[in-house]
């Protein structure tokens, strides 16, 4: 079980993100996918465990997916395309019945290999519906009334966040 992570102190513990990723690699979405289960599981252990160095196109080529060491990432695709597989099908698994109400969120920004982490907070921080907002893994987000609705876009930004975290019990950090 991966334990170094540079955590904050209302952050998910590694064991809680061990746990969502347990349950998503287990949902429908991923199911069909050993490639994106086996990607998922080396992004978030590899980001547990301190390795966000490691976290690159040519080296999860390497290590993932069998390619020789002096592979070109411009010519073959396959780590791009399966991390956007493994976003869209994050994005399914967070709007289905299995994974709406998880606990702790795993994001992979658009243009990114390192996941990040965001814990559903216990208050409703006084929005009207109990302070839960819909959050797909990708999107910047609007504000209608005391909620924000997701928008067209990559991720939300460095100012949207603070209004994420009043306005919804989502916490997010570790933006990329």
């Amino acid at each position: 079980m991966p334990t170094a992570m540079n955590q904050k102190e209302d952050g998910p513990s590694p064991l809680q993100i061990d746990e969502a990723l347990s349950h998503i690699l287990r949902s429908s979405p991923f199911s069909g996918s050993k490639q994106c289960q086996t990607l998922l599981r080396y992004l978030v252990d590899h980001s547990l465990n301190g390795h966000d160095d490691e976290l690159k196109e040519r080296i999860i080529g390497i290590e993932v997916f069998g390619r020789k060491s002096d592979y070109d990432t411009s010519e073959d695709a396959v780590v791009r395309a399966r991390v956007g597989e493994v976003r869209k099908r994050l994005a399914q698994y967070y709007t289905s019945d299995e994974g709406q109400d998880c606990a702790v969120r795993i994001v992979i920004a658009s243009g990114s290999y390192r996941p990040t982490f965001a814990l559903r907070s216990r208050g409703n921080n006084g929005s009207k519906d109990g302070g839960v907002a819909d959050l797909p893994e990708t999107g910047s987000y609007k504000s209608v009334g005391e909620r924000l609705e997701p928008k067209p876009a990559d991720f939300p930004t460095s100012e949207a966040l603070p209004q994420l975290s009043r306005t919804s019990r989502w916490r997010v950090w570790g933006i990329a």
